[in-house]
């Protein structure tokens, strides 16, 4: 979740680079857990402007399979 804060694109750039790109061509969408990077000190001022935040992560994933059927990653 933190390499999509503008802070940490340097040390990411290929994998964020990449994000972008599927993200501008509608092939995936990246939302990340409100509640999880304010716990890290940080706001939604510094996500790259292709990231969607979610006020909880897990709440949402549950409503994306349930009701959307939708297939998730989560690396860690």
């Amino acid at each position: 979740m933190l390499i999509f804060f503008e802070e940490n694109y340097q040390d990411n750039k290929k994998v964020v680079d990449l994000a972008a790109k599927l993200t501008a061509l509608n092939v995936i969408d990246i939302e990340v857990c409100e509640f999880s990077y304010i716990k890290e000190g940080l706001d939604s001022s510094g996500l790259l402007p292709f990231i969607t935040a979610v006020p909880v992560g897990p709440k949402e994933l549950g409503r994306l399979i349930e009701d959307e059927n939708v297939v998730t990653f989560d690396p860690y």
